[in-house]
């Protein structure tokens, strides 16, 4: 009974030391955490006097840039730093390109070269600018995660997220471009107009015909009942994304027929 006594004895000693030398080793590694000062090493990495909004993803920095502008504050670009190699390259050249954001080798921004604001990618590992959306709609703020982009979308004083989803290594991405015609753009009711759909790319189509009503047919048929101004908007979309496209049509009531043939 002694002999398992002092056993236990030894055993318990044990525990305690170990458990002191625990306690020991996390108070000297905080202490020394403690003393151990935090290194900032500042560099500057632009000499333009013109960058503004930086994004970073690894060893690559991006920011646009006034340096072209010729003293208007209008023209922006977009131009990259690449910390390994210590290199500038201009990437966007545009004199619209704002916004840039940057994930793996892809840079996307928004540019309203073309009269409105539409998301554009450049790939670096291609070397080739990729133009991801094409509308009436203004895009902002995109952002970069992945394969998948996405925007701020407004038209008509109303604004939503879209996104779009880039397949392959080196993706040709098939731009959808929203378009239609009608057989009639004005009339008397009862109405009935064809709706033809002219879209680029597109696989998949909703109407909306102004009047609370809405399809997903590609060349729908509706008859307008009222007497109204209606606005017509196509959403067509594909697997990279959705366009849009508005049109009018302008619905009379019926004139009135009196005896004699004569209508007013």
């Amino acid at each position: 009974m002694k002999a398992n006594k002092n056993f236990y004895l030894a055993a318990l000693a044990s525990i305690v030391l170990v458990i002191f030398s625990i306690l020991f080793s996390s108070a000297a590694f905080a202490a020394n955490a403690q003393d151990t000062p935090l290194t900032i090493t500042e560099t500057r990495i632009t000499t333009s006097g013109s960058a503004e909004r930086p994004d970073i993803f690894g060893d690559k920095i991006i920011w646009k840039d006034y340096r072209n502008d010729n003293g208007t504050g209008i023209s922006t670009d977009i131009y990259i730093y690449n910390l390994s190699t210590s290199t500038e390259v201009q990437i966007a050249t545009s004199g619209s390109a704002e916004i840039p954001v940057i994930y793996d080798d892809k840079i996307v921004w928004q540019d309203g070269r073309n009269g409105s604001l539409d998301i554009y990618m450049y790939d670096l590992y291609t070397h080739k600018e990729i133009q991801i959306t094409n509308s009436e709609s203004f895009k902002e703020s995109p952002a970069i995660y992945e394969n998948r982009i996405v925007w701020e979308d407004t038209i008509n004083g109303s604004s939503d997220i879209r996104m779009c989803t880039i397949s392959g290594d080196e993706p040709e991405i098939k731009i959808v471009v929203a378009n239609f015609s009608s057989n009639v753009n004005e009339g008397f009711a009862p109405l009935s107009v064809q709706f033809t759909d002219l879209s680029e790319n597109a696989t998949g189509w909703n109407w909306n015909f102004g009047d609370g009503t809405n399809s997903t047919k590609r060349n729908p048929i509706h008859i307008y009942s009222a007497a109204g101004n209606y606005i017509i908007m196509l959403t067509a979309s594909n697997g990279y994304g959705t366009d849009m496209k508005i049109s009018e049509i302008k619905v009379q009531s019926a004139p009135r027929t009196i005896p004699g043939g004569f209508n007013f």
